[in-house]
């Protein structure tokens, strides 16, 4: 662990506690729980940037050995409302020219500015509860702002995937699930990780538009 982060993180709940004297335990609680932010984040990016990683990925839809390219940063958000910052490369085919950011591919993240861990969460909420409801239970339970509009788009983007999966399993065998799932992969990575977490969203009432709060998107 990074030691100038540990002693941030001692410094920092030394100060707290001494504007805090008598401060309850729910509310040490608390704090203790933004500094675990900084060091899971901290500590994300670190495993992230040791591991080892494929230079020349091979594109599995044509079986050409992809070439890397300019490098690009991406941030993600994780519990605690913590930013993880991620250094990838992309790479593009030289013989179909298709390119994508082969670190996204490996650690099987999703087109969002969550985590994947945040992102099933705000969807398994959003099976289980009005979508009115959704951004209060997942700020109480992971720290994060997120609107009704996000948390019925994640929701009902799983939905979508789980039909074209349900439909296309009623042309083929279940032997033929793996091809298809090989397939969805190369047309909507989205759907294809988000099945793998076995989601299965369910009709929600109410038809209100959604309004515009300002919450991450």
């Amino acid at each position: 662990m990074d030691e100038e982060l540990m002693v941030e993180v001692r410094r920092a709940m030394a100060n707290w506690w001494a504007t805090h004297p008598h401060a309850t335990f729910a509310e040490i609680e608390e704090a203790v729980e933004e500094q675990i932010a900084r060091i899971r984040a901290r500590m994300l990016e670190q495993v992230v940037a040791d591991g080892p990683r494929q230079e020349r990925p091979i594109r599995r839809a044509c079986g050409s050995t992809m070439t890397p390219k300019q490098e690009a940063g991406r941030q993600l958000t994780v519990r605690g409302d913590a930013a993880v910052q991620l250094h990838r490369r992309y790479a593009a085919c030289p013989s179909c020219g298709a390119g994508l950011f082969p670190l996204d591919e490996e650690l099987a993240l999703l087109p969002s500015s969550f985590s994947p861990a945040i992102h099933q969460r705000i969807v398994r909420l959003g099976t289980l509860l009005p979508f009115d409801r959704v951004p209060e239970q997942v700020a109480a339970l992971t720290g994060l702002t997120v609107s009704r509009e996000t948390a019925r788009r994640l929701t009902e983007q799983v939905g979508a995937a789980q039909v074209a999966v349900e439909r296309e399993e009623l042309h083929h065998p279940p032997d033929g699930r793996a091809d298809f799932m090989t397939v969805l992969e190369q047309t909507d990575p989205l759907a294809r990780h988000m099945l793998i977490g076995e989601l299965r969203p369910t009709d929600q009432e109410g038809t209100n538009e959604p309004t515009s709060d300002g919450a991450r998107v």
